[in-house]
Protein backbone atom coordinates (compact mmCIF):
# COMPACT_ATOMS: atom_id res chain seq x y z
CA UNK A 1 0.00 0.00 0.00
CA UNK A 2 1.32 3.43 -0.91
CA UNK A 3 0.27 6.19 1.43
CA UNK A 4 0.33 9.89 0.68
CA UNK A 5 1.86 12.28 3.15
CA UNK A 6 1.71 16.06 3.04
CA UNK A 7 4.40 18.65 3.52
CA UNK A 8 3.61 22.27 4.33
CA UNK A 9 5.72 24.78 2.39
CA UNK A 10 5.72 27.98 4.42
CA UNK A 11 6.74 30.25 1.56
CA UNK A 12 3.74 29.26 -0.62
CA UNK A 13 1.25 28.54 2.20
CA UNK A 14 0.10 25.33 0.59
CA UNK A 15 0.09 21.62 1.35
CA UNK A 16 2.10 19.59 -1.16
CA UNK A 17 1.49 15.80 -1.27
CA UNK A 18 4.51 13.52 -1.12
CA UNK A 19 4.67 9.79 -1.87
CA UNK A 20 5.62 7.45 0.92
CA UNK A 21 6.29 3.70 1.05
CA UNK A 22 4.67 3.42 4.49
CA UNK A 23 1.44 1.46 4.97
CA UNK A 24 -1.50 2.84 6.96
CA UNK A 25 -4.29 0.92 8.66
CA UNK A 26 -7.04 2.18 10.92
CA UNK A 27 -6.75 0.88 14.49
CA UNK A 28 -3.84 -0.18 16.70
CA UNK A 29 -0.75 -1.98 15.48
CA UNK A 30 -0.24 -5.70 16.03
CA UNK A 31 2.87 -7.67 16.93
CA UNK A 32 3.37 -8.80 13.33
CA UNK A 33 3.46 -5.23 11.92
CA UNK A 34 7.01 -4.54 10.79
CA UNK A 35 8.77 -1.18 11.38
CA UNK A 36 5.50 0.17 12.74
CA UNK A 37 4.29 2.92 15.04
CA UNK A 38 0.79 3.48 16.45
CA UNK A 39 -0.39 7.09 16.29
CA UNK A 40 -3.34 8.68 18.14
CA UNK A 41 -4.97 12.04 17.23
CA UNK A 42 -7.37 13.42 19.85
CA UNK A 43 -9.36 16.56 18.92
CA UNK A 44 -10.45 17.05 22.53
CA UNK A 45 -12.56 20.27 22.93
CA UNK A 46 -12.53 20.94 19.17
CA UNK A 47 -14.89 18.02 18.66
CA UNK A 48 -14.27 15.22 16.23
CA UNK A 49 -13.37 12.36 18.57
CA UNK A 50 -10.18 10.35 18.76
CA UNK A 51 -8.49 8.65 15.79
CA UNK A 52 -5.97 5.82 15.86
CA UNK A 53 -3.82 4.44 13.03
CA UNK A 54 -1.05 1.94 12.55
CA UNK A 55 1.79 3.12 10.28
CA UNK A 56 4.07 0.27 9.21
CA UNK A 57 7.00 -0.22 6.81
CA UNK A 58 8.56 3.03 7.96
CA UNK A 59 12.10 3.85 6.97
CA UNK A 60 14.80 3.85 9.61
CA UNK A 61 15.26 7.33 11.06
CA UNK A 62 11.66 8.42 10.42
CA UNK A 63 10.55 11.37 12.55
CA UNK A 64 7.36 12.11 14.41
CA UNK A 65 6.41 14.54 11.65
CA UNK A 66 6.89 11.81 9.02
CA UNK A 67 4.40 9.60 10.86
CA UNK A 68 1.86 12.42 11.33
CA UNK A 69 2.02 13.49 7.69
CA UNK A 70 1.39 9.89 6.62
CA UNK A 71 -2.07 9.83 8.25
CA UNK A 72 -3.20 13.49 8.24
CA UNK A 73 -2.85 16.84 6.52
CA UNK A 74 -0.56 19.14 8.50
CA UNK A 75 -0.09 22.91 8.40
CA UNK A 76 2.59 24.99 10.13
CA UNK A 77 2.87 28.76 10.71
CA UNK A 78 4.40 31.61 8.82
CA UNK A 79 6.62 32.39 11.75
CA UNK A 80 7.87 28.85 12.46
CA UNK A 81 7.43 27.16 9.08
CA UNK A 82 6.60 23.48 8.97
CA UNK A 83 8.38 22.65 12.21
CA UNK A 84 5.46 23.77 14.33
CA UNK A 85 2.05 22.13 13.91
CA UNK A 86 -0.72 24.70 13.70
CA UNK A 87 -3.50 22.63 12.11
CA UNK A 88 -4.18 18.88 11.78
CA UNK A 89 -6.78 17.94 9.17
CA UNK A 90 -7.65 21.67 9.01
CA UNK A 91 -8.52 21.89 12.71
CA UNK A 92 -8.83 24.47 14.13
CA UNK A 93 -10.05 26.02 10.91
CA UNK A 94 -9.30 29.62 9.87
CA UNK A 95 -12.92 30.65 10.50
CA UNK A 96 -13.42 28.47 13.59
CA UNK A 97 -13.97 30.52 16.74
CA UNK A 98 -12.30 29.19 19.88
CA UNK A 99 -13.33 30.47 23.32
CA UNK A 100 -10.28 30.89 25.56
CA UNK A 101 -10.40 30.41 29.36
CA UNK A 102 -10.52 34.21 29.87
CA UNK A 103 -13.70 34.35 27.76
CA UNK A 104 -12.09 35.88 24.68
CA UNK A 105 -12.78 34.46 21.22
CA UNK A 106 -9.81 33.35 19.22
CA UNK A 107 -9.38 32.34 15.56
CA UNK A 108 -6.24 30.54 14.49
CA UNK A 109 -4.62 32.19 11.48
CA UNK A 110 -1.42 30.08 11.57
CA UNK A 111 0.66 33.24 11.04
CA UNK A 112 2.30 33.43 14.45
CA UNK A 113 2.97 30.66 16.96
CA UNK A 114 -0.35 29.60 18.54
CA UNK A 115 -0.91 30.69 22.12
CA UNK A 116 -0.14 28.29 24.96
CA UNK A 117 -3.86 28.12 25.79
CA UNK A 118 -4.93 26.73 22.38
CA UNK A 119 -2.48 24.55 20.48
CA UNK A 120 -1.59 20.96 19.48
CA UNK A 121 0.55 19.05 22.00
CA UNK A 122 2.98 16.33 20.89
CA UNK A 123 3.26 13.11 22.98
CA UNK A 124 5.03 9.73 22.79
CA UNK A 125 4.90 6.48 24.78
CA UNK A 126 6.18 2.92 24.89
CA UNK A 127 3.69 0.10 24.34
CA UNK A 128 2.13 -0.66 27.70
CA UNK A 129 3.55 2.55 29.20
CA UNK A 130 2.14 6.07 29.72
CA UNK A 131 2.08 9.23 27.61
CA UNK A 132 5.07 11.57 27.92
CA UNK A 133 5.19 15.18 26.73
CA UNK A 134 7.82 15.49 24.03
CA UNK A 135 10.59 17.93 24.78
CA UNK A 136 11.63 17.78 21.13
CA UNK A 137 9.74 18.98 18.13
CA UNK A 138 8.16 16.42 15.84
CA UNK A 139 10.59 17.38 13.07
CA UNK A 140 13.64 16.45 15.10
CA UNK A 141 12.50 13.45 17.16
CA UNK A 142 13.20 9.98 15.71
CA UNK A 143 10.36 7.51 16.33
CA UNK A 144 10.86 4.16 18.00
CA UNK A 145 9.35 1.16 16.24
CA UNK A 146 6.82 -0.65 18.38
CA UNK A 147 5.86 2.51 20.29
CA UNK A 148 3.12 5.17 20.23
CA UNK A 149 2.93 8.72 18.85
CA UNK A 150 0.21 11.08 20.11
CA UNK A 151 -1.31 14.47 19.31
CA UNK A 152 -3.89 16.18 21.53
CA UNK A 153 -5.43 19.66 21.29
CA UNK A 154 -4.99 21.63 24.52
CA UNK A 155 -7.34 24.45 25.45
CA UNK A 156 -6.69 26.53 28.58
CA UNK A 157 -3.88 24.35 29.89
CA UNK A 158 -0.44 25.47 30.90
CA UNK A 159 2.20 25.10 28.24
CA UNK A 160 3.43 21.51 28.07
CA UNK A 161 0.72 20.11 30.35
CA UNK A 162 -2.22 19.78 28.04
CA UNK A 163 -4.59 16.77 28.18
CA UNK A 164 -3.11 13.46 27.12
CA UNK A 165 -4.60 11.51 24.18
CA UNK A 166 -7.74 9.61 25.13
CA UNK A 167 -6.39 6.18 24.05
CA UNK A 168 -3.92 4.48 26.40
CA UNK A 169 -0.69 3.09 24.88
CA UNK A 170 -1.48 -0.59 25.52
CA UNK A 171 0.70 -3.54 24.59
CA UNK A 172 0.33 -4.60 20.99
CA UNK A 173 -1.91 -7.58 20.52
CA UNK A 174 -1.15 -10.71 18.52
CA UNK A 175 -2.83 -10.99 15.13
CA UNK A 176 -5.99 -13.09 15.01
CA UNK A 177 -5.49 -16.72 14.16
CA UNK A 178 -6.64 -17.73 10.68
CA UNK A 179 -9.80 -19.81 10.62
CA UNK A 180 -9.24 -23.51 10.69
CA UNK A 181 -9.62 -25.34 7.41
CA UNK A 182 -9.73 -28.85 8.82
CA UNK A 183 -12.65 -30.84 7.59
CA UNK A 184 -15.04 -32.07 10.27
CA UNK A 185 -14.74 -35.77 11.17
CA UNK A 186 -17.00 -38.07 9.16
CA UNK A 187 -20.17 -39.22 10.86
CA UNK A 188 -20.09 -42.65 12.52
CA UNK A 189 -21.29 -45.56 10.37
CA UNK A 190 -24.91 -46.59 10.85
CA UNK A 191 -25.55 -49.60 13.10
CA UNK A 192 -25.84 -52.98 11.32
CA UNK A 193 -29.33 -53.98 10.31
CA UNK A 194 -30.43 -57.21 12.06
CA UNK A 195 -33.04 -59.22 10.19
CA UNK A 196 -35.67 -60.95 12.30
CA UNK A 197 -37.81 -63.92 11.09
CA UNK A 198 -41.46 -63.08 10.68
CA UNK A 199 -43.59 -63.80 13.72
CA UNK A 200 -46.37 -66.29 12.97
CA UNK A 201 -49.33 -65.93 15.26
CA UNK A 202 -51.20 -69.18 16.13
CA UNK A 203 -54.52 -69.49 14.36
CA UNK A 204 -57.67 -69.40 16.46
CA UNK A 205 -59.28 -72.03 14.22
CA UNK A 206 -56.74 -74.84 14.54
CA UNK A 207 -58.06 -78.19 13.36
CA UNK A 208 -60.44 -76.63 10.85
CA UNK A 209 -60.76 -78.25 7.50
CA UNK A 210 -58.72 -76.76 4.70
CA UNK A 211 -60.56 -74.83 2.05
CA UNK A 212 -60.16 -77.65 -0.43
CA UNK A 213 -61.99 -80.08 1.90
CA UNK A 214 -64.95 -77.84 2.66
CA UNK A 215 -68.26 -79.47 1.79
CA UNK A 216 -70.94 -77.86 -0.26
CA UNK A 217 -73.09 -77.35 2.81
CA UNK A 218 -70.42 -75.23 4.50
CA UNK A 219 -70.64 -72.49 1.87
CA UNK A 220 -74.07 -71.46 0.58
CA UNK A 221 -72.49 -69.82 -2.46
CA UNK A 222 -70.69 -71.53 -5.29
CA UNK A 223 -66.94 -71.30 -4.66
CA UNK A 224 -65.49 -73.23 -7.61
CA UNK A 225 -66.44 -74.47 -11.02
CA UNK A 226 -68.44 -77.71 -11.20
CA UNK A 227 -67.92 -80.31 -13.87
CA UNK A 228 -70.40 -80.00 -16.74
CA UNK A 229 -70.02 -83.54 -18.07
CA UNK A 230 -70.78 -85.54 -14.86
CA UNK A 231 -74.43 -86.10 -15.83
CA UNK A 232 -75.72 -86.56 -19.37
CA UNK A 233 -78.73 -84.41 -20.27
CA UNK A 234 -80.55 -87.44 -21.68
CA UNK A 235 -80.17 -89.36 -18.43
CA UNK A 236 -81.47 -86.43 -16.42
CA UNK A 237 -84.46 -86.13 -18.75
CA UNK A 238 -85.25 -89.84 -18.53
CA UNK A 239 -84.97 -89.87 -14.78
CA UNK A 240 -87.23 -86.88 -14.45
CA UNK A 241 -89.94 -88.35 -16.68
CA UNK A 242 -89.88 -91.82 -15.03
CA UNK A 243 -89.62 -90.87 -11.37
CA UNK A 244 -91.75 -87.78 -11.58
CA UNK A 245 -88.95 -85.53 -10.50
CA UNK A 246 -88.69 -81.96 -11.77
CA UNK A 247 -87.14 -81.46 -15.18
CA UNK A 248 -83.55 -80.31 -15.64
CA UNK A 249 -84.80 -76.84 -16.44
CA UNK A 250 -86.39 -76.63 -12.98
CA UNK A 251 -83.38 -77.97 -11.11
CA UNK A 252 -80.98 -75.53 -9.54
CA UNK A 253 -77.41 -75.46 -10.89
CA UNK A 254 -76.19 -77.24 -7.76
CA UNK A 255 -78.70 -80.09 -8.15
CA UNK A 256 -77.85 -80.68 -11.82
CA UNK A 257 -74.11 -80.02 -11.92
CA UNK A 258 -72.54 -80.61 -8.53
CA UNK A 259 -72.17 -84.27 -7.50
CA UNK A 260 -72.48 -85.29 -3.91
CA UNK A 261 -69.01 -84.57 -2.53
CA UNK A 262 -69.62 -86.73 0.59
CA UNK A 263 -70.11 -89.85 -1.56
CA UNK A 264 -66.90 -89.43 -3.42
CA UNK A 265 -68.50 -88.08 -6.60
CA UNK A 266 -71.05 -90.99 -7.31
CA UNK A 267 -74.25 -89.79 -9.10
CA UNK A 268 -76.83 -91.29 -6.71
CA UNK A 269 -79.69 -89.54 -8.42
CA UNK A 270 -78.96 -91.37 -11.65
CA UNK A 271 -78.64 -94.74 -9.87
CA UNK A 272 -81.95 -94.17 -8.05
CA UNK A 273 -83.71 -93.33 -11.32
CA UNK A 274 -82.33 -96.43 -12.98
CA UNK A 275 -83.41 -98.50 -9.98
CA UNK A 276 -86.96 -97.22 -10.22
CA UNK A 277 -87.09 -98.02 -13.93
CA UNK A 278 -85.77 -101.53 -13.25
CA UNK A 279 -88.24 -102.09 -10.41
CA UNK A 280 -91.17 -100.97 -12.58
CA UNK A 281 -90.01 -103.36 -15.27
CA UNK A 282 -89.80 -106.25 -12.85
CA UNK A 283 -93.27 -105.54 -11.44
CA UNK A 284 -94.72 -105.25 -14.94
CA UNK A 285 -93.10 -108.55 -15.89
CA UNK A 286 -94.52 -110.37 -12.87
CA UNK A 287 -98.01 -109.02 -13.55
CA UNK A 288 -97.80 -110.08 -17.18
CA UNK A 289 -96.54 -113.54 -16.27
CA UNK A 290 -99.25 -114.18 -13.72
CA UNK A 291 -102.01 -113.11 -16.08
CA UNK A 292 -100.67 -115.38 -18.77
CA UNK A 293 -100.39 -118.31 -16.41
CA UNK A 294 -103.82 -117.75 -15.01
CA UNK A 295 -102.55 -117.09 -11.62
CA UNK A 296 -104.81 -114.76 -9.79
Amino acid sequence: MVATSTLFVSEAWEVVPQASAASVRTGPCLTNDANAVSIVIDYQSLGGGTLQYCVSNLANGSTGMDVLRTVASVQGTTHDGGSFVCRINNRPGPSESITLPNGESYMESCVNTPPGSAYWVYWHADAGGSWTYSSQGANSRRVKFGSYEGWSFALGAAFGSGPRPGISPAFWADPPKPPTTEAPPPPPPPPPVTSHPPVVKPSSTQGAKPASDTTAGDHPTQSRETPTDSVSPSVVTATASTAGTPSSAQLSPRETEVPDEKSGGVPWGVILALGLILANGVVAGIVWYRRRSGVA
